[in-house]
Formats: C-alpha cells, sequence, structure tokens
C-alpha cells in the first residue's frame, strides 16, 4: 500500500534548539553532544520525567546530581524552558502542504514543563495527531511509542514515512517497518517529501 502519512519530530526537525547553549552554561567544558545525549536519551530520570511520571522538580533534582552539574535543581529548571527556542522557517507552510493531502501526526519527546512554549509555536493546532511522550507515557526510541503511534492513528507501519534528527530514533522506527528519515531542517524533509511523490 501507499504512504498515506507523515509523521514529524519535533526538536531539530520543526523547531530549533536552545539545548546544548543551556547545557554549556551548566556543565563548562564537561559538555559533549557525542557522548552526553546517548547518556540522557538512556536516563532513568530523562524517561520517568518524559513519559510523565516524574514531577519537574524531582526531574531537575535527579538530574544535576546523575549529570554533575554546577547548578541548583531550580537554576536547572530555569534554563529547561529555553530548549525550544523558535520555530525553523518554512515549518507551517510544510505541515499546512501535507496536512491538506495526508494524515500528519507530531512524535515528540517532550515534557509538560516545554509544552506551553510548543502549543505557542502553533504547530500542534497544524498536526492531526499529536503524540507528547508525556502525555502518551511512551518514550522514543522505545518499539512501544511507535506501536502506540500506529494503534492510535490507525495506521499501518508500511503506510507512514517518519522524519527525526537523532539516528537512533530513525533506525527504531524502520525496525517497526516505517519508511523514515534522518533530517534536520523541514526542508530537508520536504526534499524527501517530493522524492516518495507525497508532495509535488
Amino acid at each position: 500500500m501507499a504512504i498515506r502519512a507523515v509523521w514529524f519530530d519535533l526538536g531539530g526537525v520543526l523547531v530549533e534548539l536552545g539545548a546544548e547553549d543551556h547545557l554549556r552554561r551548566v556543565m563548562g567544558d564537561r559538555f559533549d553532544s557525542q557522548t552526553f545525549w546517548p547518556r540522557w536519551m538512556a536516563s532513568e530520570a530523562v524517561r520517568a520525567h518524559e513519559t510523565g511520571r516524574m514531577p519537574a522538580e524531582d526531574f531537575a533534582a535527579a538530574i544535576t546530581r546523575e549529570f554533575d552539574m554546577a547548578v541548583s535543581p531550580e537554576e536547572f529548571l530555569a534554563g529547561f524552558g529555553s530548549w525550544v527556542r523558535g520555530v525553523h522557517d518554512g515549518t507551517l507552510d510544510l505541515l499546512h502542504e501535507v496536512g491538506q493531502r495526508h494524515q500528519t501526526a507530531l512524535l515528540s519527546n517532550t515534557c509538560q514543563a516545554h509544552w506551553p512554549v510548543i502549543e505557542a509555536t502553533g504547530i500542534p493546532q497544524a498536526i492531526h495527531h499529536v503524540m507528547a511522550s508525556f502525555t502518551v507515557g511512551e518514550i522514543k526510541p522505545d518499539r512501544a511509542f511507535f506501536e502506540t503511534v500506529i494503534r492510535t492513528t490507525d495506521t499501518a507501519a508500511h503506510e507512514a514515512v517518519f522524519f527525526d534528527d537523532i539516528l537512533i530514533n530513525v533506525e527504531a522506527a524502520r525496525a517497526c517497518g516505517l519508511t523514515a528519515f534522518q533530517v534536520r531542517h523541514p526542508s530537508e524533509a520536504r526534499k524527501h517529501l517530493v522524492k516518495l511523490g507525497l508532495l509535488p
């Protein structure tokens, strides 16, 4: 069957992130993006917070201790809100264009603290299905997250294409049967959609 659903990650694909600037401020020279992010995604505190099972205050206390950050939990949380910096150029145009032709979904690892900022971008309102980890109770790259989206949207895996900026999430989506690509801007996603015949 042909692809009929287009699914997007949020951070690094549709919005610009300020996470690494904040992390350099709280970790200094010890911050290395290549080693940090795999540890972050595997952290039990991160997974608990982004699946809605740990309050922000407990998360901040755990994460500053786990990564030996030179700030208090309160100081970490004050900067944590800056992780969502702004919408990439072309994001809303792409979502409206794709949404007129195909089912769309947002597949995001995110938390309650970031959600008001995300809503203010207008992105959730331009998507048919919003699957945020803190409301779904599952998190990428776990297979259960993708299976929940497949079930909720009534879409077979082979009917969907997914875009994410993190390779491990792309590989996990492919393992579930989705067509998936690593991209870092909506313009890159558009190029793939054109090649797939999903946009003119």
